[in-house]
């Protein structure tokens, strides 16, 4: 996932190319899954037996909406990442990640994908003391990216997070609760904890915003 050493410059050029493609696919990847709704049932023993059937099947469903809200986290952290890059002279400044996250802020599914990864975030943080696992802990990383892109690049986005999370910052999301959670035997702990002390401090600013 480190490719800060290793990404080519062809990749700015693909997508400098193929950037109405490129749109498309982030609108997509930031927005909701739609849910088909389940036909009526009037039988009364139907229904019992189907309330059964639609319980486990929302159960289900949940667990693929959030299989699915980390896979499109991963894949815009991949985004995000090639887009910083441009700022480091690998390729066009106009493919700089803060002309990325100015598109990513006027598209209105954003704000429920951010507040996903906040929840998701806190529940990894404390539903339990259970250590992460490798790619858990990948993906806490990754999460903690796409919101410290928020909070540099868009002003939107940072006073949407700081108004309505800093609460779950204060009580949830916090140094002590990484620490018992990721293991220091990890390579991506490091790398995460110096991530995540930036996080908090981006939280408690107010005028950081470069755009």
């Amino acid at each position: 996932m480190f490719r800060e050493t290793e990404t080519e410059s062809s990749r700015l050029n693909t997508l400098a190319a193929k950037k109405g493609t490129l749109f498309n696919l982030l609108v997509i990847l930031i927005s909701k899954p739609q849910i088909p709704k389940s036909c009526p049932v009037f039988d009364i023993q139907l229904v019992a037996d189907s309330t059964l059937v639609e319980m486990s099947f929302d159960a289900e469903l949940q667990k693929l909406i959030l299989e699915y809200t980390d896979r499109a986290t991963a894949l815009l952290y991949e985004i995000l990442l090639v887009f910083q890059q441009g700022n480091l002279g690998l390729g066009s400044t106009k493919f700089a990640i803060s002309w990325m996250m100015s598109f990513l802020q006027s598209c209105p599914p954003i704000i429920t994908f951010v507040a996903s990864i906040v929840k998701r975030v806190v529940k990894g943080l404390s539903a339990s003391f259970q250590l992460l696992s490798p790619g858990q802990a990948v993906l806490l990383y990754q999460q903690f990216f796409i919101l410290k892109s928020c909070l540099l690049y868009s002003k939107t986005l940072a006073e949407y997070i700081r108004s309505d999370y800093r609460e779950e910052f204060r009580y949830f999301i916090h140094m002590p609760a990484l620490e018992k959670r990721l293991p220091l035997c990890y390579p991506i702990t490091q790398p995460t904890t110096r991530l995540f002390h930036e996080v908090l401090k981006l939280i408690e600013q107010k005028q950081c915003v470069k755009c």
